[in-house]
């Protein structure tokens, strides 16, 4: 099935969100397994459930499918508590969806 541009669009909106969720997360202190963990199931409830998802303590790569695109983003610095809960609050409302992927990346 051929990829259409609104489909590849699309795409780049996910991994823009995931990379920069990701990003904050680690930024917070959270373990990069859970990190891990926890992006993948964000990418589930997006409609990607085959993301591939590497984060460490300097930066997170991921990409919605193997041999697909990926994005990589350094991780700048830590949080303060209110932004880690704030983090928090932008997952949840990822995965109730409350909120849409634009959204939470102006959120972030």
């Amino acid at each position: 099935m051929a990829v259409t541009p609104t489909d590849e669009q699309e795409a780049q909106e996910v991994r823009t969100l995931l990379v920069h969720l990701g990003t904050a997360m680690v930024a917070t202190g959270q373990p990069i397994n859970e990190v891990e963990d926890e992006l993948a199931e964000v990418a589930r409830a997006l409609g990607h459930p085959d993301a591939q998802i590497a984060a460490g303590p300097t930066g997170v790569t991921l990409s919605l499918a193997s041999g697909a695109p990926s994005t990589y983003e350094a991780v700048t610095g830590a949080l303060r508590l209110d932004q880690a809960a704030q983090v928090r609050g932008i997952r949840r409302d990822l995965l109730l969806g409350r909120v849409t992927p634009a959204a939470a990346v102006d959120q972030l």
